[in-house]
């Protein structure tokens, strides 16, 4: 894998939400990692390994989080709320062909912030142009973790956490308007972690953003379906 750009292998054999990081299932896919941190002193030294791994098949796309973490906290229950404060892992992608991205954000209990975005200039509340995603839209997403929640008070040890989903390429294609994926077709995304209100607060990038904040498409990478 090139550090600029990345392959979504197809699935060849069968996934589910619960196929763990090591089957042969998921060793499968590329392993991308979130390597690019913002430095000290807005950020603390805290830097969590951080991998994802990404496939597709006929109906969505799945994917993998993996999380080597020290100072865990997931204090938000309710969909689409600040998620990005706890200990949160992101997905930002924008089908090729389609209107803007959609930003998918999952704390380490799974609790989702979903929307998507085609104009992110900072706005009060928001942004220039969005929607959240609807409940009907998210409840199509299947999510599952690791760990369970809320977890209020701050857990402090080593801790690997992962978080996959699946998320159905209907909704996602409804709402941009691109066409479906086929072989050859290249998306742009990037990947996040970040943990705003942790004792360690930080925020890693897969590719490296040129300010602190997540919504740049400037600074989206390629990702090829193979």
């Amino acid at each position: 894998m090139n550090n600029d750009h990345y392959t979504i292998r197809p699935a060849r054999l069968p996934l589910n939400l619960e196929t763990a990081w090591d089957d042969p299932a998921r060793a499968a896919a590329e392993t991308l990692e979130v390597a690019h941190f913002w430095p000290e002193p807005k950020a603390s030294s805290h830097r969590p390994l951080t991998q994802l791994r990404l496939q597709y098949d006929a109906d969505a796309l799945h994917g993998m989080f993996r999380v080597e973490d020290h100072y865990v906290r997931a204090s938000r229950t309710e969909v689409n709320s600040d998620v990005c404060r706890d200990s949160c892992v992101e997905f930002f992608v924008e089908p090729g062909g389609g209107n803007g991205y959609c930003n998918f954000e999952f704390n380490c209990c799974g609790v989702l912030h979903a929307s998507h975005i085609t104009d992110p200039a900072r706005r009060p509340g928001g942004f220039a142009a969005w929607r959240p995603w609807t409940s009907e839209e998210i409840a199509q997403v299947g999510i599952a973790t690791s760990l369970k929640g809320p977890i209020v008070e701050e857990q402090v040890g080593d801790c690997v956490w992962t978080v996959s989903f699946r998320i159905p390429f209907g909704p996602l294609l409804a709402c941009t308007g691109a066409p479906f994926p086929t072989t050859g077709s290249v998306w742009r995304a990037n990947v996040y972690k970040c943990a705003d209100e942790t004792s360690h607060p930080h925020w890693g990038a897969w590719l490296p953003v040129d300010e602190l904040n997540f919504h740049l498409p400037r600074c989206f990478g390629e990702m090829h379906f193979g």
